[in-house]
């Protein structure tokens, strides 16, 4: 198999008990292994990098809730500046 630029080659290992259903998502898709391992690592990705900011998010807001030196000058939002 020729190598692909910017491409880095794993082994893997899964449960037998997965290997028909992964060989019936491949003939359905019409994809090669490689392909559906990058597309499940690629939302898998997604999802965790959403999971993160969204535990980020909540950290900050309960930080804001808490923290009032944080929010003293929210009075000023929405006022015009000259």
């Amino acid at each position: 198999m020729p190598k692909i630029a910017n491409h880095k080659r794993f082994t893997i290992s899964f449960p037998r008990s997965m290997e028909t259903e992964l060989e019936n998502i491949l003939v359905d898709l019409k994809i090669s292994r490689s392909e559906l391992i990058r597309r499940a690592l690629s939302e898998y990705m997604k999802k965790y990098k959403k999971q993160k900011l969204e535990h980020i998010a909540k950290m900050m807001r309960q930080e804001y809730a808490t923290d009032k030196d944080l929010t003293v000058l929210t009075g000023l939002d929405g006022e015009d500046f000259q």
